[in-house]
């Protein structure tokens, strides 16, 4: 998912579209409303899965601060997500793509994040030439898209 300008509505969209009866209808009393809920509705999906973990990727979580202007919102969609991390570690993942240049606002003291950071942290290397062209070029060929010069990689 990507957090967009309202996070905490396009998480209970996420859920209610993954999980179904895990999550209550919209405007439910307890969709996503208390600070455990999301630890709740993790607990609910894996009572049904119980060898399963639950996985959820964040894409782009810097539209936490670029998107979203309802710091209410903001708050109560890191304090989910901690609380979950926090009360589930045996059922839930989660995983995050952040640009560097945004990672102090979400690591400063106190933050509900700042705590796990340093041993969660995985910073992916950045791509030689070889690696970038690949990453074009495979999708690309799969399509039987090709590239004119082939070269063009080279500089």
């Amino acid at each position: 998912m990507r957090p967009t300008d309202r996070p905490v509505q396009a998480l209970a969209a996420l859920l209610r579209a993954e999980l179904g009866a895990e999550l209550p209808e919209p405007g439910g009393p307890t969709t996503l409303d208390g600070d455990d809920a999301l630890a709740q509705a993790v607990a609910r999906w894996a009572a049904a899965h119980p060898d399963q973990r639950l996985v959820l990727t964040i894409d782009q979580f810097e539209e936490l601060v670029t998107l979203c202007r309802d710091d209410d919102e903001r708050e109560h969609f890191l304090v989910l997500l901690a609380t979950a991390v926090k009360e589930r570690p045996d059922a839930f993942r989660l995983i995050i793509t952040l640009r560097t240049d945004f990672e102090p606002q979400f690591t400063q003291p106190g933050s509900l994040l700042a705590e796990a950071w340093p041993e969660a942290r995985y910073v992916v290397p950045a791509l030689d030439i070889d690696d970038l062209r690949q990453v074009i070029e495979g999708p690309a060929s799969v399509r039987v898209l090709y590239f004119d010069p082939p070269g063009w990689w080279t500089a």
